[in-house]
C-alpha cells in the first residue's frame, strides 16, 4: 500500500501484484452496473455500486466500485471518467466448486474509488488485514492427511505380510 500510485494494468487486469495498491484509470463509459452488498467507509451497510467500464474498443475493461447506497436499486448518475483508488478483487459470483476445480475465470482487479459517484457514500477501502491467513491451518491439514495415509499404508502392508507368512 505504500508504493506510489500507478496506472491500471489494462494489459493484464488479473495481475495480483497490484492488489491494495493505489491505481488510476479512465472509464470511457459505463457498460453496466452491478449491485452487491457492502459497507461504506464509515461502517454503514448498504449496496456497493460496481461499474463495468469500457476502456477502449476491445479488452476486458475495467471494474470500479463507485460507492455505497443505503437503499437498494438506487440509480447512479456517473457516466464514466477518471477514477483513482485502491485495488482489490472484483466480486466473485462463481460457485466455490468451480473456483476449486479451476473452471472459474481468474478475478480481475477492481478499483475502489476514493471519490464516490454523486449521491453515494465512499466504500470501505480494501484492507490487507481482511485477507485470511490460514496457511498454517492448511499446512497442518495436509500433514494430517499424509500421516493418516501413512498409517493406512502401514496397516495394509502388515496385513499382507501376515497373509503371506507360511502357517506352522
Amino acid at each position: 500500500m505504500g508504493k506510489p500510485a500507478t496506472a491500471y494494468p489494462g494489459g493484464n487486469p488479473t495481475d495480483e501484484h497490484y492488489l491494495f495498491r493505489r491505481l488510476s484509470a479512465n472509464c470511457l463509459r459505463v457498460v453496466n452496473w452491478q449491485e452487491v452488498g457492502g459497507r461504506s467507509k464509515d461502517g454503514r451497510t448498504g449496496w456497493r455500486h460496481i461499474a463495468n467500464c469500457a476502456t477502449g474498443a476491445e479488452g476486458p475493461g475495467l471494474v470500479v466500485d463507485m460507492g455505497v447506497s443505503i437503499a437498494p436499486n438506487s440509480k447512479v448518475s456517473w457516466p464514466g471518467g477518471q477514477v483513482r483508488g485502491l485495488a482489490t478483487h472484483e466480486p466473485d459470483g462463481s460457485p466455490w466448486i468451480a473456483r476449486l476445480s479451476g473452471k472459474a475465470p481468474p478475478l480481475r482487479l477492481m478499483i475502489v474509488a476514493e471519490t464516490p459517484a454523486p449521491g453515494l457514500l465512499p466504500s470501505a477501502p480494501p484492507d490487507p488485514a481482511s485477507v485470511p491467513n490460514n496457511h498454517k491451518a492448511y499446512m497442518v491439514q495436509w500433514f494430517l492427511f499424509a500421516a493418516i495415509a501413512a498409517m493406512i499404508y502401514a496397516l495394509a502392508v502388515r496385513k499382507r505380510l501376515r497373509e503371506t507368512r507360511p502357517s506352522a
